[in-house]
């Protein structure tokens, strides 16, 4: 019986989300700036439109005025928003959703978010966790799992160890049940990518606990830098 996907859940349809998306789409250079700003700012404690300028004023960039201000409004609005965070991690998964796979890319493949995945009644993962986006093309070759995170030294930290006290809950079960997936799914059917996407461009101290300290050493990340490389390089599959 094939593996099946089961209550998954849908991208944010926020008008904020899509319209930075449809910039990002429109002019890929402004990703790595606007992933930037996400980055550095969690909050709109010091976000503000002179960092925002700050940040786009760069000759790399080549954003005329009235376009900049365009996208400043837009990062205007997002900050001001009561549920920034969530339009945060939206544009992220939105980007993901429409570029992946990153590393099983030679065949047609199904995407799935936030899915149920069930092998004749088992709950792979034996969790109630869920993984963002999971690319699946037939049981014979390897899913691709992608966990969003905005900020990934929040979710990973540089130099805890797993069983830290401070390492947040949310984490440990995450990556518990994506261990799980991982060595269920490489025991019975093919071994499978783990992923996290982030818009951090350094990544590698956090990279370097996750294999050194914590012992996943399957584990890879997706930064900015790799994400805009993605991105420059193929037109993301515009999907609902």
């Amino acid at each position: 019986m094939p593996l099946s996907f089961n209550n998954c859940s849908g991208l944010s349809n926020d008008s904020l989300v899509n319209d930075i998306y449809n910039e990002i789409i429109s002019n890929v250079k402004l990703f790595p700036y606007i992933a930037r700003i996400f980055c550095l700012y969690k909050n709109n404690n010091n976000a503000n439109t002179q960092v925002f300028e700050k940040i786009l004023d760069n000759p790399n960039l080549s954003l005329n005025a009235t376009y900049k201000d365009k996208i400043i409004n837009i990062l205007s609005e997002i900050y001001n928003h009561p549920k920034f965070s969530d339009i945060r991690s939206g544009i992220l998964e939105k980007v993901i959703h429409g570029l992946g796979p990153f590393k099983n890319t030679d065949c047609h493949y199904d995407v799935y978010i936030e899915p149920s995945i069930l092998d004749n009644g088992y709950v792979v993962g034996e969790s109630n966790c869920k993984c963002d986006i999971v690319y699946h093309t037939s049981d014979d070759m390897p899913i691709e799992f992608i966990e969003c995170k905005s900020n990934i030294t929040n979710f990973i930290p540089r130099t805890l160890p797993f069983d830290d006290e401070r390492v947040k809950q949310s984490t440990k079960n995450k990556v518990h049940y994506l261990d799980k997936a991982y060595n269920y799914l490489t025991n019975n059917y093919v071994t499978p990518t783990i992923l996290f996407a982030c818009y951090n461009a350094e990544h590698a101290l956090e990279l370097e606990n996750v294999h050194h300290n914590w012992g996943f050493p399957y584990i890879d990340f997706l930064g900015s830098q790799e994400i805009f490389y993605k991105l420059s390089q193929y037109n993301p599959v515009i999907r609902g």
